[in-house]
């Protein structure tokens, strides 16, 4: 068995306390000869504990199936020290194959009773948002930018791990252990990510307005918000669709873009019974009123004529928040909603903190 024990002495240490929510928080990831649990074994173990300002790195590796029950229990022994498991799919995958492997009923070893942090999961929620082509880790690891010594996938290694069995060589242990480190060692550098799902999540509060513009064409108003988030934004990123609202996000500032439209709209009354609808005006008007109009030049109002017309220039809202107190205009009855924003509610924080909300569930 081969086993190497290294630190790194320079990590954010109170930063991955915050972002895992853990005072011992270790991070965890394990290499196969094959997806099957009854058919394969694990060859090689890796994981990160915090202690103090370092994060601790071990390795185990066997070199026959009989090391692999004694390396196993070793590294259960050395995750005792751990509050959390931080993994990448190891809900899916790791977990369950350590369990298996190591002839333990489901939910039993200390693997699955630690609290656990799937970043694999966490992260799926936004991946679409952020425009990624898949979920690997290694696609997370260069959306923040970073970089590998490693050239393998884990699925590549086997066969280096059985020729290595077979005869081993420098080359092809330093193959096996760079892939196993650098999956482990990422995971921390990933943990700002949890800033998008927290994001789509609606956790996360308004706190200021920096600036408003409207653009000389008059389509499109700009708000630059200053969030207050657990975890700020790593990386800058836009969302939304052209012409509709749209997001960028950096660091703490979010700029969000929504649709305006100058023109006539209609504004449907909601009890459209105690109205009457007059043609010659192409308006609606209430019973009291409509009494004093001749018969021949009125009718009863439907929910489609129950309106009065305003020309102005309005703001495209989603449409959750048409259900408030806001007067909300549309083109016909039961499309787009469309406010006249009026100064105080464009300075209003709580608007533009459940309006946020709101477009985070159109995403």
């Amino acid at each position: 068995m081969i086993r190497i024990s290294e630190w790194i002495e320079e990590t954010e240490a109170d930063a991955i306390r915050s972002r895992t929510g853990s005072s011992h928080p270790l991070f965890l990831d394990i290499e196969t000869t094959g997806l099957s649990p009854r058919y394969h074994q694990i060859y090689l173990v890796g994981a990160a504990l915090l202690e103090e300002d370092r994060l601790y790195f071990r390795q185990w590796m066997t070199q026959n199936p009989d090391e692999e029950l004694p390396m196993l229990e070793e590294a259960e022994e050395f995750c005792r020290q751990a509050t959390t498991l931080v993994h990448f799919n190891g809900s899916t995958f790791d977990l369950p194959f350590l369990e298996k492997r190591m002839h333990r009923e489901p939910g039993t070893s200390l693997f699955t009773t630690l609290s656990g942090l799937d970043l694999y999961r966490k992260l799926s929620s936004c991946r679409e948002l952020l425009r990624l082509p898949d979920g690997k880790q290694k696609t997370w690891e260069a959306f923040m930018g970073m970089s590998r010594e490693d050239r393998y996938s884990g699925g590549e290694l086997i066969k280096v791990y059985e020729a290595y069995v077979k005869e081993p060589e420098a080359a092809a242990e330093k193959d096996l252990l760079t892939h196993n480190r650098e999956d482990v060692l990422a995971l921390p550098s990933l943990l700002p990510l949890l800033a998008y799902p927290a994001f789509v999540s609606g956790d996360f509060l308004v706190t200021g307005i920096l600036s408003r513009e409207t653009d000389p064409a008059r389509t499109q108003l700009g708000m630059t918000l200053q969030m207050d988030q657990r975890i700020p934004f790593p990386t800058a990123f836009t969302a939304g669709a052209e012409k509709e609202w749209q997001f960028f996000l950096r660091d703490d500032l979010l700029r969000l873009t929504l649709p305006l439209y100058t023109g006539e709209l209609r504004y449907f009354f909601p009890d459209y019974q105690n109205y009457y609808y007059l043609p010659a005006e192409d308006m609606a008007v209430h019973k009291s009123v409509a009494s004093y109009v001749d018969k021949a030049f009125r009718k009863k109002a439907t929910a489609r004529t129950a309106y009065l017309r305003k020309t102005g220039t309005f703001l495209r809202i989603p449409e959750e928040l048409a259900n408030g107190s806001l007067r909300i205009f549309r083109a016909a009855s039961g499309e787009a909603s469309w406010i006249l924003p009026e100064e105080t509610l464009l300075e209003d924080i709580s608007f533009w903190n459940r309006c946020l909300r709101a477009l985070l569930h159109l995403l």
